[in-house]
């Protein structure tokens, strides 16, 4: 069994008998599996790795692009002095046109930058993404280049992005280690506007749309932070959580369905808080690990978008 599929046992048992030698944690926390779903547990203030399996695998990250979009609006509502909480975005043609899910205003409306980031986050809104992208830099190009570029000054060495809301294209990929870089710089650059993807519920023209973030429901202490989705991705989260004072980020990607995903994501946080009891000094952090041998994205559509088979009934 490797390192990440005894995390289940080792949370129920809530106990250890024995502790791995660092030596022997890390030599398996690395080591390669094949049909191993890439995921990191770290610990927000020092990004110290808690648990991780292939955590350099590029991956699809579907809606987990739609960060990355939040992290530019957010430095932009920081640097900026044209572009507020109550600035109106205007959808263009384009923007509207973005397939579901979409908040749906339609083409020539306008929505404040303040419900536009709250429709991001959580209803994980498409056209809104691109309405962001649009207003930030005049062009979904000149956005897609600013992305790029930023992911670049983070250190997300093994990431490309090719829309702003991550809509299935096969060059654009992602990593485990690349998000956690990413999610570690949203919480600790701009912890203003955490609100912004802890919301469990949006409200927006009369309607009430739950968060998808099943977790913010289901686990103590859990404050964000973006679920993501296409055939090709599988299930995708990545899930903050807040105890004692210490806060850490587990992320998934390639889930089967959103069940296992929370079920495994959830078996992550907790193991990650059962380390934060450990002196965790001598881990090796999301920046300063070892980078494992490159794998190209495995595509889930077979799995995760595969045909039901349709129940025959019987004639009594």
């Amino acid at each position: 069994m490797t390192f990440i599929s005894n995390i289940k046992n080792v949370v129920k048992m809530q106990k250890y008998a024995k502790f791995l030698s660092l030596i022997t944690l890390f030599a398996v926390l690395w080591a390669p599996m094949a049909l191993a779903k890439p995921q990191i547990v770290f610990e927000v203030s020092s990004g110290r790795i808690l648990a991780g399996e292939d955590i350099d695998q590029q991956w699809y990250p579907a809606s987990l692009t739609k960060v990355m979009t939040g992290y530019l609006a957010f430095k932009a509502l920081t640097e900026r002095n044209d572009f507020s909480l109550e600035t109106k975005l205007k959808l263009s043609r384009h923007a509207a046109n973005q397939p579901a899910s979409k908040l749906g205003i339609g083409t020539g409306n306008s929505i404040r930058v303040e419900k536009a980031l709250e429709a991001l986050f959580i209803r994980s809104s498409n056209d809104i993404a691109m309405a962001l992208a649009e207003h930030i830099s005049g062009s979904e190009a000149n956005f897609l280049n600013l992305m790029n570029r930023t992911a670049h000054s983070l250190g997300m060495t093994r990431t490309h992005f090719s829309t702003p809301h991550g809509l299935f294209k096969k060059d654009q990929v992602s990593t485990a280690r690349d998000l956690a870089k990413l999610s570690r710089a949203i919480l600790t650059q701009y912890p203003q506007y955490a609100h912004f993807y802890k919301m469990r519920y949006l409200n927006i023209n009369n309607k009430k749309f739950r968060n998808r973030n099943g977790l913010l429901r289901s686990y103590q202490g859990a404050d964000g932070m973006k679920t993501g989705f296409v055939c090709s991705s599988g299930y995708n989260l990545i899930a903050t959580a807040k105890r004692g004072g210490q806060k850490i980020v587990a992320i998934m990607l390639g889930g089967k369905s959103v069940k296992s995903r929370n079920a495994r994501v959830t078996e992550l946080l907790d193991y990650g808080f059962l380390q934060l009891t450990k002196n965790i000094n001598n881990f090796p952090t999301i920046y300063n690990a070892q980078q494992q041998q490159y794998k190209p994205p495995f595509d889930m559509r077979p799995i995760s978008c595969a045909p039901r088979k349709r129940v025959s009934k019987k004639k009594k």
